[in-house]
């Protein structure tokens, strides 16, 4: 089981209208879809600090503010899986609010929408604390767009009605939550969001190899390979003890080849992904999933490397055809190999580089 993370629930609710802001453009970037799961750890960094940042805006005194917050606590990362999706796209806990958004046309039809979703913050800090991260998400694909700005400005001031001369919030905020005064209140948020950037990087590769290209963000990950396999194993609804041994096989070799020293975290990192997995699919033993076709289709487009691509499809193959592949199974294999451009040679190719 997950370990529970810390004001999830308010998290949760504060990233409803930064979604809907984020989509204001009737866009949803890859850069604001990538920044709805990053930004977790910020939101759950001003509700850490609330008291030293409560009393900062209230007495304006910094020095005596921040020794009720130690700034050099880490960004916490939190592995909830109710707040990742391993296939890409939103993650879980958005699912219902894109349903109710995607369909509508009308301004007043949207409107509506954000009253709905404004009345369940009324805590005025929760509030400003999803106004700072509306606005970061919606820029960050490098443009604030009108339509953004105007769901931004609604939550703001018709919504939620807060005065135009309060104290800057996010300005306080971030001087409190990096430790230091800033000139620019644009310098504390992406002070901290560049705190983050570096936890989060430093989680993008389980074996800090450099034989994949991870240049392009979260992607080419082993725990993203795990993922596809585990999705082509169980395509036919039975996850056989051949399969298994196989599995263990595999994530042996693709350790090996990383040559990566901690085979136990190594194990975990890879489990917690075939898990996943199996939990987002609901798959039961005896049962094919649905949708799983549109889930390896999301799981795909992770790889991006080649190399990965190649030995994903080999393990693929040697794996599922433990037990020998059924339809489901080569199936998947198939769409994997279609994806990413993937040849009978290049899977031949990723055996004897593992050898």
């Amino acid at each position: 089981m997950s370990e529970r993370e810390p004001f999830e629930k308010e998290i949760n609710r504060l990233l409803q209208p930064v979604y809907l802001c984020a989509v204001g453009d009737a866009h949803l970037a890859d850069e604001e879809l990538d920044d709805l799961g990053a930004i977790r750890g910020i939101a759950r960094r001003f509700l850490q600090a609330r008291k030293a940042i409560e009393t900062y805006i209230e007495t304006g005194d910094f020095e005596a503010s921040s020794k009720l917050f130690d700034a050099d606590t880490p960004i916490e990362h939190h592995m909830n899986m109710n707040m990742l999706n391993m296939f890409g796209g939103l993650p879980p806990f958005l699912d219902k609010l894109h349903e109710k958004r995607a369909p509508m046309q009308t301004e007043e039809e949207m409107y509506a929408l954000y009253k709905v979703e404004a009345k369940k913050i009324k805590d005025p800090f929760h509030q400003e604390v999803a106004l700072v991260l509306m606005r970061w998400v919606a820029e960050s694909d490098g443009y604030y767009a009108s339509g953004e700005s105007i769901v931004h400005d609604y939550f703001e001031k018709e919504c939620w009605k807060l005065d135009d001369s309060r104290p800057h919030f996010m300005r306080l905020a971030t001087e409190i939550t990096n430790g230091e005064k800033h000139e620019d209140e644009d310098e504390g948020l992406e002070g901290l969001l560049g705190m983050l950037g570096e936890f989060l990087d430093s989680l993008e590769d389980p074996a800090d190899s450099t034989r994949f290209d991870t240049k392009g963000g979260k992607k080419n990950l082993a725990p993203q390979s795990a993922a596809c396999l585990t999705l082509c194993i169980c395509a036919d609804g039975e996850i056989s003890e051949e399969e298994l041994g196989a599995m263990g096989g595999a994530v042996q070799r693709l350790m090996d080849f990383y040559d990566y020293d901690d085979g136990q975290e190594f194990a975990d990192k890879m489990s917690a992904a075939m898990n996943k997995v199996l939990s987002d699919l609901d798959f039961e033993q005896g049962t094919p999933p649905e949708g799983i076709v549109k889930f390896a289709k999301r799981a795909a487009k992770n790889i991006t490397d080649h190399t990965l691509a190649s030995l994903t499809c080999h393990f693929i193959a040697e794996v599922a055809g433990a037990d020998g592949l059924d339809e489901g199974e080569e199936e998947i294999l198939e769409l994997f190999m279609d994806a990413w451009n993937v040849t009978d040679d290049d899977i031949a190719d990723a055996a004897e580089n593992l050898a």
